[in-house]
């Protein structure tokens, strides 16, 4: 299962006002722009780990590969070999809007690895527009015109096969 989430790592805010004649009506454009990190969420379950040592996540730009490892350390094993466990890794490491197939290799205390999946996955979009124009007059009145958009789309991960 992949969640798709987004921090802010930037935000930039920019206003425009122009002051139109002696009528004394002010036109002001205010947007705010947040530049979003795209991060994929990774969860699995076991059932058990009978000589589960840990796990590793790859990450590939095609179904057929080829795959990088996407954490630094083995993800280690933390249940008994009688109960499964649940896991999640967050991949920061994407570009919003990018397709991702995602393998998880399981490592065994013998050293043997098996692989499983993958599984598809599209980032999700990095950059997130707020825009305000607003009629303003200069006595305290005002019309506000407000236009939000947003990157409303749900992102959900699949079986490639």
């Amino acid at each position: 299962m992949t969640k798709n989430t987004a921090q802010t790592t930037q935000t930039i805010i920019w206003i425009l006002c122009i002051l139109l004649g002696i009528a004394g009506i002010g036109i002001c454009i205010h947007a705010l722009l947040n530049f979003n990190q795209a991060n994929v969420i990774v969860e699995w379950t076991t059932a058990s780990e009978l000589d589960t040592v840990g796990f590793n996540l790859l990450r590939g730009e095609t179904e057929n590969g080829p795959f990088e490892q996407v954490n630094v350390a083995l993800i280690p094993s933390v249940s008994d070999t009688l109960t499964g466990s649940s896991y999640s890794y967050e991949d920061t490491q994407v570009i919003g809007g990018t397709t991702y197939f995602y393998m998880l290799e399981e490592i065994e205390s013998s050293g043997n690895a098996s692989q499983f999946g993958p599984i598809i996955v599209k980032a999700n979009s990095p950059m997130q527009i707020e825009l305000v124009v607003g009629i303003l007059l200069m006595l305290g009145a005002g019309v506000y015109i407000v236009l939000l958009l947003r990157d409303q789309r749900k992102q959900v991960a699949r079986d490639a096969e």
